[in-house]
């Protein structure tokens, strides 16, 4: 069932969607793909009927969080039903998993929700959200290819944000809109790039320079980079006979191995499950567009442009 205001919610305002709404998906079957970006205690990831209800504005200020008359209080549950709807409307059925992360005490929600396409591309919709006003409403679209579900971390593009606003919350149909219409197309373009990134030749020497680069310009900690060569040596154990506690499965050994941009990709991704929440988007951004100027050099580290990281306000809501 999609989720319905109960008794205990009557106190949150509603998320008007102009569209027909879904039915939530399972958990994932697969333990990795449960990784939710952000997720960095097993126990805060949590299936979709398991979304901590809203409190009311009194029992927020019991917990420390004050929220004004003026900020419409939403359920988690509300703002993921209302992003289902609409990546399900625009792909034209419903998600195969979806999986949800809290954090600040339940106060934080992270989600991803995976479509597969007519042309079995793996599509994802990436959510944010927060009772204590500390994340705006954020939406993103990127691919879940197998590799991708394997590793629990998404490419993400196209994100946008909604501020806690009763404007803001009036127009999160319209941003929706915005960042599920081209969905198909922005997944298939990620996925061309991963495919095309398998050309590139990429050896030992040329995967420690792409973590020093990373490392440098603050895309990835000293920590991620420790887990990346882990990674990468399970993939492509080095030639002086080293021996490595093998944690991945025969698939997945065989879908990423090999000396190439895309198994590196796959090295550093797979790594980025830990990163906090705050940070994800800035460091899973920062690792894109690093490969991309990679990819397009075929391999070669030199005049990789600054990136602009940002999160786009949504235009609906200028004057929120």
């Amino acid at each position: 069932m999609t989720h319905v205001i109960t008794a205990a919610e009557r106190h949150c305002h509603p998320i008007i969607i102009d569209v027909q709404p879904c039915q939530p998906a399972p958990l994932p079957p697969n333990r990795r793909a449960i990784m939710t970006v952000g997720a960095t205690q097993p126990r805060s990831r949590i299936a979709y009927e398991d979304l901590p209800t809203c409190p009311t504005r009194d029992a927020l200020a019991e917990m420390g969080v004050t929220v004004p008359e003026s900020r419409p209080l939403t359920s988690f549950a509300q703002w993921a039903d209302a992003c289902r709807a609409h990546m399900a409307d625009v792909i034209g059925s419903p998600p195969i998993y979806e999986t949800y992360a809290t954090a600040r005490g339940g106060l934080q929600l992270f989600g991803k929700q995976v479509w597969l396409s007519a042309d079995g591309t793996g599509i994802s919709g990436f959510l944010m959200d927060s009772l204590d006003g500390s994340l705006a409403y954020q939406h993103g679209v990127g691919t879940e290819s197998s590799m991708f579900c394997a590793n629990g971390i998404m490419a993400c593009d196209h994100i946008e944000r909604v501020p806690h606003t009763r404007f803001g919350v009036e127009h999160l149909g319209d941003m929706l809109r915005d960042t599920c219409l081209d969905a198909a197309d922005k997944s298939a373009a990620l996925q061309d790039l991963l495919n095309g990134w398998k050309a590139t030749d990429v050896g030992h020497d040329l995967f420690f320079a792409l973590l020093g680069v990373l490392s440098h310009r603050g895309y990835i900690t000293s920590t991620i980079a420790n887990a990346a060569r882990r990674y990468w040596a399970q993939l492509n154990p080095p030639q002086d006979g080293a021996t490595h506690h093998v944690t991945l499965g025969e698939d997945l050994l065989d879908q990423q191995s090999g000396f190439s941009l895309s198994s590196a990709y796959q090295a550093i991704s797979g790594a980025l499950h830990g990163v906090h929440p705050t940070k994800a988007t800035r460091s899973m951004g920062g690792v894109k567009g690093v490969f991309e100027a990679v990819g397009a050099q075929g391999g070669a580290i030199r005049g990789i442009p600054k990136l602009d990281l940002s999160v786009r306000e949504s235009r609906h809501t200028a004057r929120a």
